[in-house]
């Protein structure tokens, strides 16, 4: 009986997860995360291996996952709970699960490149003066910026902050200002879609 339904748990986490990894992917579009075949092979794989230390365990040590999966997620909230209150519980599940995401099942990205493209050391940083000429270009947002994105500007890409709370991706833009080594902008015109921060 522990044994089916370690398997059932196991298979059951392996599928959420991996699903859960890949829609992130697909919904986000991450720059460096490109949604290909090797992507979701890799995180299939990856996502597998883990899993199957889980199944491991749970059968060397005759317990099952469902309790132990139950009495971690039960802990983490209580205690979550009693330190940061209502709120503190559910919050800390769902940070931990996002975080397991992104540092093993997405590969450690800001450590290693396992299958992510890693920076080109060669390039330089953004130069200042050539971004403060773009100020009053009209531009093309090629992500969401939530407030960070990319912009398209003569088939060139850049990175770009809103100086809205959210503007969708393809929605025209136009550059108002440089922060920080990257280009601010704002709606070109007023488009219903961008909102503003209250």
């Amino acid at each position: 009986m522990t044994l089916t339904t370690n398997i059932a748990v196991t298979l059951l986490g392996y599928a959420a997860t991996a699903v859960a990894a890949i829609t992130w992917i697909a919904l986000r579009k991450p720059p460096r995360i490109p949604l290909t075949r090797r992507t979701v092979l890799f995180l299939l794989f990856r996502t597998l291996l883990i899993f199957l230390l889980f199944f491991a365990v749970c059968e060397a040590f005759d317990l099952n996952a469902l309790i132990v999966i139950l009495i971690v997620v039960l802990s983490t909230i209580i205690s979550s709970t009693l330190a940061w209150g209502p709120w503190g519980g559910p919050a800390a599940v769902a940070i931990g699960f996002i975080y397991l995401l992104q540092q093993w099942v997405l590969g450690f990205p800001d450590r290693h490149y396992l299958f992510l493209q890693a920076p080109d050391a060669s390039a330089a940083p953004p130069d200042v003066a050539a971004l403060e000429r773009l100020i009053g270009r009209c531009a093309r947002t090629t992500t969401a910026l939530r407030p960070m994105g990319h912009i398209l500007i003569d088939a060139a890409a850049y990175e770009a902050s809103a100086d809205t709370n959210f503007i969708p991706a393809d929605a025209d833009v136009r550059v108002v200002a440089v922060r920080n080594r990257r280009l601010v902008v704002a709606p070109a015109e007023s488009d219903p879609r961008s909102v503003r921060p209250a």
